[in-house]
């Protein structure tokens, strides 16, 4: 597995865990699991070496490649888009040479098309929009790995989750941002929206995929369309309840926030893209085929909000 030191990847590696599987993570050096008790193949770079790759492959049935929720934090980081493609590429060298023939990959639901909260986007359709390069090198990917099933090499599966949210989450994660953004009003009066699935509740599915996907199938994990207004509303409510500085921006929900000068939070790219459309998904198809559970907005932000704040070590609001 790749992406265990991320959101989505620690909770399939956990639930592969509690199913009794041994879960071998490949990371760089330093990278360092959240889910406990994953030992760590590490590779010499940042794009995963084939050497590493061979090694930490040697007995395995299946590959979890689900390191992409990290390509989201860096939108722009050009080196490591292109590691990602290469160190895909050398995973899937790696899987031919030794006969592993099972890939789930996880992707992103922004490589497909939104659409709108009464008609939210499915499999139908793929965006024909975003160039930043951490999307184009998830469509580069999922091009590999259609070359690769195509001519029998392997069978993969690939999952597109929209924005995890779940217990556990850092400041670095997509989840860590809307809580941050939130609680310093810097989501108020946004026109935007998002899809939230619970990390656990696509992990859940993951597994599931790897036995029921048809291969080349892609399946959108998606949870509750909410605009970033209730989203906003729904955090801070919480952390109030907690004793979390969040008053301030109580104040400014029912308004924008005019500010001088543009917001840091929301110069990244990936940030701007959240604040203005609405990324809205159905998880009809997962739902159907991969018994993907939808877990309640509410109840999914009030757990990652105490997780949150409760944690030692993150940057509080």
């Amino acid at each position: 597995m790749t992406g265990v030191d991320t959101l989505f990847g620690s909770a399939v590696a956990s639930e592969l865990t509690l199913n009794g599987f041994d879960v071998r993570g490949i990371a760089a050096p330093g990278t360092t699991a959240r889910a406990e008790g994953i030992p760590f193949q590490a590779s010499s770079s940042n794009a995963l070496d084939l050497e590493s790759c061979l090694a930490a492959l040697a007995g395995a049935t299946a590959v979890f490649h689900l390191e992409s929720e990290r390509l989201l934090t860096h939108p722009l980081d050009e080196p490591a888009a292109r590691a990602h493609v290469e160190g895909t590429r050398n995973l899937l060298v790696a899987m031919t040479r030794l006969g592993v023939q099972d890939m789930v990959y996880a992707s992103s639901a922004m490589t497909f098309a939104p659409g709108s909260r009464a008609e939210p986007g499915d499999e139908s359709a793929k965006s024909q929009s975003g160039s930043a390069p951490c999307l184009r090198a998830m469509r580069a990917t999922e091009d590999l790995l259609q070359r690769y099933g195509d001519d029998g090499r392997l069978r993969s599966v690939t999952l597109h989750p929209t924005v995890m949210m779940d217990t556990g989450a850092a400041p670095s994660d997509t989840c860590g941002w809307l809580l941050l953004g939130a609680s310093s009003g810097r989501l108020a009066g946004r026109a935007g929206g998002v899809n939230i699935v619970r990390a656990t509740d696509a992990a859940s599915a993951a597994i599931k995929a790897l036995g029921r996907g048809r291969p080349c199938e892609t399946f959108i994990l998606a949870g509750e369309n909410i605009t970033l207004g209730d989203l906003s509303i729904e955090i801070c409510k919480v952390m109030r309840e907690l004793g979390a500085e969040c008053a301030a921006a109580a104040q400014r929900q029912q308004k924008p926030r005019h500010a001088r000068g543009r917001s840091k939070v929301l110069e990244d790219p990936l940030a701007l893209m959240l604040a203005e459309l609405g990324l809205y998904y159905t998880p009809a198809l997962a739902e159907e085929r991969l018994d993907l559970r939808v877990s309640p907005a509410a109840d999914t932000i009030r757990e990652a909000v105490e997780s949150y704040v409760s944690s030692p070590g993150a940057d509080k609001p």
